[in-house]
């Protein structure tokens, strides 16, 4: 107000001059400056805040005089630019599908930058950009420590979109496939009678060389399909998938539903099923069983060979 241009507008193209000119042609007791208004557009994802009231109004009052000889020997702060909080992270859950336990022991990338594990409960917190309602992108998330056997799509590599409207939390499941193998005993075997053992795992590149499939089933109690059948032709995988959920106390964690496996196994010629001690199999399998299978085989028992029959000998006089 007072001046030929009462509004000036600012293009963001140039830091200035700004022109002032006042309207009077007659002298003022009041400072041309001391009525200036300023109306900021803050950058994206910040906001412009104004001193209130204006500091060159105050000083004005408070000290009078020209307001342009103090401005030419230093700057005044008008305002600030205060930036927005960003919205709150993605939460990335990677959850094994037999007890729904966090999955521990996993290391994530995103977009390239180096891997930072998880924490112990299977949580990963991912964080997400300010965005606009018109943009948005994609994060490239990588897994490390768990078998992309078991991801969706057998693979390790996720494209998690952000933008206005994603959700919060991100499950990613951990499927329950395992594979059933049996090693022969070596020729030179020193166990008498030799045995070969039976191994149960959640991770098809762990079948080592000598490996050889096995013919039976397993019952698995809080599955879906509680019994599965093994043909022989394939070391696996085989899908159990959790049936209805029981239920537990509050603040109690489920069963897994890989822990009381039993098998029922068909022994090779010239051999005999010996199944583990169910106390030390679910020993093995405690907790979350799909985690250590994942990790590691568990020997699930042996096939003993049989001792030859007796032979005969008869000695007859002629």
């Amino acid at each position: 107000p007072g001046a030929e241009r009462q509004e000036i507008t600012l293009d963001g193209a140039t830091f200035g001059p700004l022109h002032f000119k006042s309207a009077s042609t007659c002298g003022s007791s009041c400072c041309l400056l001391a009525s200036m208004k300023f109306n900021i557009v803050a950058p994206m994802n910040f906001e412009y805040r104004p001193r209130d009231p204006t500091p060159l109004a105050e000083r004005i009052t408070e000290i009078g005089g020209c307001e342009l000889h103090r401005l030419a020997r230093c700057p005044m702060a008008i305002g600030t630019m205060s930036a927005i909080p960003p919205p709150p992270p993605h939460l990335l859950r990677l959850r094994g599908a037999c007890c729904r336990r966090g999955f521990c022991g996993v290391e994530v990338a995103v977009n390239g930058v180096p891997a930072v594990a998880m924490e112990d409960d299977g949580d990963f917190k991912l964080p997400r950009r300010r965005v606009t309602d018109d943009s948005g992108g994609t994060l490239q998330v990588s897994l490390k420590g768990v078998p992309s056997c078991l991801l969706a799509g057998g693979s390790s590599e996720l494209a998690v979109p952000y933008g206005q409207g994603e959700a919060t939390n991100l499950e990613v499941d951990v499927s329950c496939l395992l594979w059933i193998y049996w090693v022969p005993p070596e020729d030179d075997d020193e166990m008498d009678p030799p045995e070969g053992t039976i191994f149960l795992v959640a991770h098809q590149d762990a079948l080592p060389e000598r490996a050889r499939t096995v013919k039976g089933s397993f019952t698995c109690l809080g599955a879906k399909e509680q019994n599965i059948d093994l043909d022989g032709s394939s070391f696996g995988p085989f899908a159990v998938v959790p049936g209805l959920a029981e239920k537990t106390a509050e603040g109690e964690e489920p069963p897994c539903i890989l822990s009381g496996l039993a098998f029922q196994l068909e022994a090779p010629a010239d051999f005999e099923f010996l199944p583990a001690a169910p106390e030390e199999l679910g020993a093995l399998l405690a907790d979350c069983a799909l985690q250590r299978l994942a990790r590691e085989p568990v020997a699930i028992g042996t096939f003993r060979a049989l001792p030859p029959p007796p032979l005969n000998l008869c000695l007859r006089s002629s």
